[in-house]
């Protein structure tokens, strides 16, 4: 555990702190105001699973102001392991505080930022990608280090008032389509069965040829544990219809992953369940239900259950700017392919042509 002591002009001694311990990083946790499961342990824990030689991390520092948590994901980026980055878990991070004070948290973000620059620095880190927690993040000014990028539009449900009060917030076209779904006889039940998902889940992703990152293993589900609500929606046979995964963070609901069975589209167990799924989440005392964004196909899918938005920024930087440029040619040199004008971050880990 790393420790930085020092006295900025003016201030009182501050403490920088690495943790990795899942009972302190707990402690430290529930000093925060304002918190959420993506700055938890256990979920970085689960979401380190999906990175090279992951290591999930909790960047601390503490002064007299209070106290400023940062959780990411440490990653190697070459086989040697002479180098790493950083990026949130999937599919959210930030900053977390334990005072809801705005001078104080500039300030313990301003220290933070100068003391988290140097331990990256002298420990080989070489840039970290962080998406900015969409409900909590919506004013960016506490990450005035970073680079920030977008926003793109969140589509979120107000789950306030009855049933029937959040679905008039739909499309007539969805509400039409919700009903087709309620009249084709679907059902929607909780289950705990992360295989069930993921078979659903993988041959969703075989039909859209999707990219190998986005076949998350049955073991990382299970991980997540009680963070996620999984549901299997099935016809009156009993045949699976659609199975869909939500990440609750009280106060809201995020769909985290949801999928249809491809021949049983016609009967809309999407539609069905994101409305099952947003009374469901409205009995349980949660306000909204988060539906993200995407290309604008998906985009315009999601609108039809609300014209609620919220905007999404993903934050960057680069801790070692001649090492990260070194890389990218290096990767250049191998592929064969010009990747600094992708857009990808960090662009030595943009996806080649061949991929």
């Amino acid at each position: 555990m790393p420790v930085v002591r020092s006295s900025p002009e003016g201030r009182t001694e501050g403490r920088f702190t690495l943790v990795t311990d899942l009972a302190e990083w707990d402690a430290l946790y529930d000093r925060v105001v304002d918190g959420s499961v993506v700055a938890t342990g256990s979920y970085l824990a689960a979401g380190a699973m999906l990175e090279p030689d992951g290591r999930a991390e909790l960047a601390v520092w503490e002064d007299g102001d209070g106290l400023v948590i940062h959780p990411y994901i440490s990653r190697a980026v070459d086989a040697r392991g002479n180098w790493r980055d950083l990026i949130s878990a999937y599919e959210f991070g930030g900053y977390w505080f334990s005072t809801r004070d705005a001078t104080a948290k500039a300030r313990l973000t301003a220290a933070f930022d100068l003391r988290f620059r140097q331990y990256c620095v002298e420990n080989a880190i070489v840039s970290e990608f962080m998406r900015l927690h969409p409900m909590l993040f919506r004013n960016t000014t506490l990450f005035s280090d970073f680079d920030l990028r977008g926003p793109a539009e969140h589509v979120i449900v107000p789950l306030i008032g009855a049933p029937e009060e959040v679905r008039a917030g739909y499309h007539v076209t969805r509400r039409r389509q919700v009903r087709q779904g309620i009249g084709n006889g679907l059902t929607m039940e909780p289950v705990r069965d992360a295989a069930a998902f993921i078979d659903v889940y993988h041959h969703n992703l075989d039909r859209l040829q999707a990219d190998d990152y986005w076949y998350f293993p049955t073991d990382y589900i299970a991980a997540l544990g009680d963070h996620i609500r999984i549901f299997m929606v099935r016809d009156p046979s009993g045949d699976v219809c659609g199975a869909h995964c939500y990440l609750d963070d009280p106060p809201w609901r995020f769909a985290f992953l949801c999928h249809g069975v491809a021949d049983k589209l016609d009967l809309r167990p999407n539609d069905f369940a994101f409305d099952a799924a947003a009374i469901d989440a409205q009995a349980a005392g949660l306000e909204w239900l988060h539906l993200g964004g995407g290309q604008p196909s998906l985009l315009a899918y999601k609108s039809k259950f609300s014209n609620i938005t919220t905007p999404y920024r993903w934050a960057t930087r680069t801790f070692l700017p001649d090492v990260y440029r070194q890389l990218v040619k290096s990767r250049e040199a191998a592929t064969g392919q010009s990747l600094r004008r992708t857009g990808f971050f960090p662009a030595y880990r943009a996806p080649s042509d061949d991929a």
